[in-house]
């Protein structure tokens, strides 16, 4: 799997081109031959000159006049405009193509989608594009623990696939700071306790992985050409049914939730 992610700013001529649900989070497009894009909307304290935007906190507005970094324009309000596709529908040299190659090949790629979705591509910066290969760790067998051990990505990286790789991590560095808080009571020796919370993270974290990849793969049947076009369909049919029976849709979200740690203590 191939990404080609760019940014547009985000402007009163942008800002149109969405709906009120995409101008308040993260939007997901599945569309035919397998192509799907990401819609995802970036919205600071501060305004277009870096003042402190009306209704913030005191400690924010505070904060904000003191950050040297927000004489950068990437700390601007944007629109991340994410594109992705098998790589066997892509350019072979994808990954050396520049970035107003990789927004033009975006933009003919998806030239039969809803025209609003078009006019946001095409106003995105064409030298924001950069492609990423898409890749997927595998579990290892368990090492000869020391008091050196891995955490998240370092470890475990998975495709973007549930949206759970910084959660997992999260759960990784909660989970070793109780053990090498125990350690330090000396309530049980300092690789015991790493040898443990390596146990847990292989065990959870390849979970995650698998998932993941389950969800982003070339070998899903929605990217081939004919039956690609049904599964799409009955994907669409589904969610579309989902969202209006609410005791399934709030069961789907609740099964999000506990994926994402939401609803873990331990």
């Amino acid at each position: 799997m191939i990404a080609i992610g760019g940014k547009a700013p985000l402007t009163a001529e942008t800002r149109a081109l969405l709906t009120p649900k995409m101008a308040d989070g993260l939007s997901l497009i599945f569309a035919p031959k397998g192509y799907g894009a990401v819609i995802y909307v970036m919205e600071f304290p501060w305004d277009a000159d870096g003042a402190p935007k009306t209704g913030i906190g005191s400690t924010d507005a505070d904060l904000i006049a003191r950050w040297p970094g927000l004489a950068f324009d990437n700390t601007r309000d944007y629109i991340t405009v994410s594109f992705g596709a098998a790589a066997k529908r892509l350019p072979a040299a994808i990954m050396d193509m520049k970035g107003p190659e990789l927004h033009h090949l975006v933009g003919e790629l998806t030239h039969s989608w809803h025209r609003d979705l078009r006019a946001l591509i095409a106003l995105a910066d064409p030298l924001s594009f950069f492609p990423i290969s898409i890749r997927t760790s595998v579990p290892p067998p368990q090492w000869d623990t020391t008091n050196i051990t891995l955490i998240g990505d370092a470890i475990h990286t998975m495709t973007p696939g549930r949206g759970i790789g910084a959660n997992t991590a999260l759960r990784d560095a909660r989970l070793l700071c109780q053990n090498l808080t125990a350690a330090r009571g000396r309530t049980i020796p300092l690789l015991t306790a790493i040898r443990d919370y390596e146990t847990q993270m292989i065990g959870y974290g390849f979970d995650a992985v698998k998932k993941s990849r389950k969800q982003m793969t070339a070998s899903n049947p929605v990217h081939t050409p004919v039956v690609g076009r049904a599964v799409l369909a009955g994907m669409r049919t589904s969610m579309r049914i989902i969202n209006h029976l609410p005791p399934i849709k709030n069961k789907m979200a609740r099964a999000q939730r506990t994926d994402r740690g939401h609803d873990r203590h331990d």
